[in-house]
């Protein structure tokens, strides 16, 4: 199964489709960590909910290694807060 194009998710986080395959998601989730930006934060909030907890961990963690100042972003925080409140 392919992965979904990052312009596909940002065009329709909502309702693009999410594969099924554990290690597309995994991969997907890499991929999301490297793309995430101020600019399309808000787009990204809307799909990552829409990954296993375990996959927005993965990303969570990447983002913040990569650029500690997103995951202040308030769409993102969004996304993570429930996580981190959980640890």
């Amino acid at each position: 199964q392919d992965l979904p194009k990052l312009e596909a998710i940002i065009a329709d986080p909502e309702n693009v489709a999410v594969p099924n395959d554990p290690s597309v998601k995994f991969a997907l989730a890499t991929l999301l960590a490297e793309k995430l930006t101020e600019g399309n934060a808000k787009e990204l909030s809307k799909f990552l909910p829409r990954l296993p907890i375990e996959c927005r961990v993965l990303c969570l963690r990447m983002v913040r290694q990569r650029n500690a100042s997103l995951i202040r972003n308030e769409h993102i925080q969004k996304v993570f807060k429930p996580i981190v409140d959980r640890l």
